[in-house]
C-alpha cells in the first residue's frame, strides 16, 4: 500500500503498542537469557558498533521510504541522506552511556540496558511531537501526541533487544563457539 494511503489513527498506534509490548514479553525475557551478566560485559564494543550501524540502517529506511509522507515536515530537505549517520551516531553515543549505566547491574545488566534503551523512545519521541509529527504530516493528521509518545517505549524495547540479539550472534559468529 503507497504512503499516500495510509492513515495513522490513536487506534491504530494503541494496536501497535499492545502489538510491540505482547512481542516485548517474549523477546525481553529471551534476550535477558542469551545475554547473561557475563557475556554482556564482554560485548561493549560490539554493542555499541551495532547500535550505530542498527540506527543508521533503520533511519536510511525511514527517509527513504517515508520522508515524502512524514519526515520531510519535521526536517528540513538537505538533512533527508544526513540523517541516517546523525541518528547511528547519536544512537550509537546513547549506546555508549546506556551500556555503561547498565554495567552497575550486578546481575541483569542486558535487562537494565534494554529497559533503558526503551526509555529512550518516549524521550527522542516528545521531540518528534514538538516538531510537529502528529500536526505536520497529513498521514498522521488524527493522531494523538500521548498515543505516539506511549508506542516508542515497546518500539525501542524490541530495537535494543534486537541489538543485543545481533551483537550476541556476532560474537557466536566471530568465535564458532558460544561464549
Amino acid at each position: 500500500m503507497p504512503n499516500e494511503l495510509l492513515h495513522v489513527t490513536d487506534a491504530v498506534l494503541w494496536r501497535g503498542t499492545a502489538l510491540l509490548a505482547a512481542i516485548d514479553a517474549v523477546l525481553v525475557p529471551l534476550t535477558a537469557r542469551a545475554v547473561p551478566a557475563d557475556r554482556f560485559r564482554r560485548m561493549r564494543g560490539r554493542t555499541i558498533a551495532i547500535s550505530a550501524i542498527f540506527w543508521a540502517a533503520l533511519w536510511l529506511w525511514a527517509v527513504t521510504f517515508f520522508w515524502g509522507s512524514v519526515y520531510q515536515f519535521c526536517f528540513p530537505h538537505w538533512s533527508r541522506w544526513l540523517l541516517p549517520l546523525a541518528m547511528g551516531a547519536f544512537f550509537g553515543l546513547a549506546a555508549a552511556i546506556i551500556f555503561s549505566l547498565a554495567l552497575r547491574s550486578p546481575s541483569l545488566p542486558s535487562l537494565v540496558f534494554v529497559l533503558l534503551g526503551a526509555m529512550l523512545g518516549p524521550l527522542t519521541h516528545v521531540v518528534a511531537v514538538l516538531r510537529g509529527v502528529v500536526e505536520k504530516p497529513p498521514m498522521l493528521h488524527g493522531a494523538s501526541p500521548l498515543a505516539a509518545v506511549v508506542i516508542s517505549c515497546p518500539e525501542f524495547c524490541l530495537y535494543w533487544c534486537v541489538v543485543l540479539l545481533i551483537a550476541r550472534a556476532a560474537v557466536i559468529g566471530r568465535t564458532g563457539r558460544h561464549r
